[in-house]
């Protein structure tokens, strides 16, 4: 019975332990990425990623409404391909994008999604007679 205790102590302080790590990191991570430089970052990889144009109106990140996951909230948004020339309408428009994915997996420097989320969206699907997509957005690599 002593024995069983023990045992049980051990695991709650390893417990208590474990989720007292997981909101320090994610305290840590809400200071060190404020909600102003979100859409620099966001912009910036759009920029050199993708061959279209992002408008978003706000971006926030979200910790414990869709716990245990992370969410990053793209609020009035819209991606307009540059590619289609014959059509020139947004490839999708939307009220609210999440993106959910596990925040332990960045520290191994990955990103898992887990999940994407979105309200009221617009999808306006295009291929031209000549062949190019308005969906067609991600820029070429020469990496796999």
């Amino acid at each position: 019975m002593e024995i069983l205790k023990k045992t049980l102590k051990y695991i709650s302080i390893f417990i208590i332990s474990l989720l007292a790590i997981f909101i320090l990191f994610l305290v840590g991570l809400k200071l060190f990425l404020p909600k102003e430089k979100i859409p620099t970052l966001v912009s910036q990889w759009a920029k050199e990623n993708l061959d279209a144009s992002v408008e978003i109106k706000e971006i926030d990140l979200t910790f414990f409404k869709h716990f245990p996951y992370t969410g990053i909230e793209l609020n009035e948004g819209a991606i307009t391909s540059r590619q289609a020339t014959e059509r020139t309408d947004s490839l999708i428009s939307f009220n609210k994008f999440t993106l959910l994915f596990n925040p332990i997996e960045i520290l191994k420097g990955e990103i898992d999604i887990k999940r994407i989320l979105l309200k009221k969206p617009r999808i306006y699907a295009y291929k031209g007679e000549d062949n190019t997509a308005n969906w067609d957005i991600f820029k070429q690599t020469d990496t796999l």
